[in-house]
């Protein structure tokens, strides 16, 4: 069995990202050689055990890092530009556990995932918000100078629809579909739903992104939309704590005083 195959979503997230055997370079330096050594020692062990094994053997640096998760836009960029020195140094040099991709075509998106990953000595935990499915960060681009539509992944109605439905299969089928097409692009954990209960008509944030104003809705909805995006392979992540919903202000713009 490949031990990197077995890790499930919980085991994951418990560890930010799960550590597999990394690949063999042609000019492996010490350090990657001191690696593959040590976890040479975790390859027959599998699930948990080999993760707690593969664990044991990073530096308390390289523990620190895998919880840090730089943002990245997921549209083309070439190797020879700023940005991407940037990001592959945060992830060869800095060992960071994962990158949170942000808006771009399928392609590119999956493309960028791709190459990160091959260029990380540990398996990157990529995560990504698609609070209304993969096309709320993953939309189709063009084609020039045809302008021909290159499609994107399913952007489904804001929450509040679900909400006005009542319905948990809906709910249910909203967060399965998501984390199947965001498990295709290389997305492992999704930043949604959003759990905030919007009782505040003032409320400059959440809006249609809230299930609604009732909590046991909110709740019923939101545990359906978790056991889609569980059952389709994906981390769910519910949000925000404590909450978005009961507040007149923005609080990405201001910045509450007493």
């Amino acid at each position: 069995m490949n031990p990197r195959r077995a890790l499930t979503p919980i085991a994951i997230a418990l560890v930010f990202a799960a550590c597999a055997p990394p690949p063999h370079p042609a000019a492996a330096t010490t350090l990657q050689l001191e690696r593959e050594t040590a976890w040479g020692a975790c390859a027959q062990t599998i699930d948990a055990d080999w993760v707690n094994c593969v664990v044991a053997h990073l530096s308390m640096r390289q523990k620190a890092a895998q919880m840090v998760w730089p943002n990245s836009f997921a549209d083309y960029t070439a190797r020879d530009m700023p940005a991407w020195r940037k990001l592959t140094r945060t992830v060869t040099r800095d060992e960071v556990g994962g990158i949170i991709m942000s808006v771009g075509s399928p392609l590119e998106f999956a493309s960028k995932v791709n190459d990160l990953q091959t260029l990380s000595d540990l398996p990157l935990l990529i995560s990504a918000d698609f609070e209304t499915g993969a096309g709320f960060r993953v939309r189709g681009g063009y084609f020039l100078p045809n302008g021909i539509d290159l499609g994107g992944a399913v952007n489904f109605p804001p929450s509040m629809a679900l909400g006005a439905t009542g319905d948990t299969a809906l709910a249910y089928l909203d967060g399965w579909v998501t984390a199947r097409e965001g498990r295709a692009l290389g997305v492992q954990m999704n930043f949604a739903p959003v759990l905030d209960v919007n009782n505040n008509p003032a409320n400059p944030v959440i809006s249609v992104r809230s299930f609604g104003a009732d909590p046991a809705a909110v709740a019923r909805l939101g545990a359906a939309y978790v056991r889609g995006v569980q059952n389709g392979g994906m981390i769910a992540t519910g949000k925000h704590f404590p909450g978005h919903g009961d507040t007149g202000t923005n609080s990405r713009l201001a910045r509450a005083t007493r």
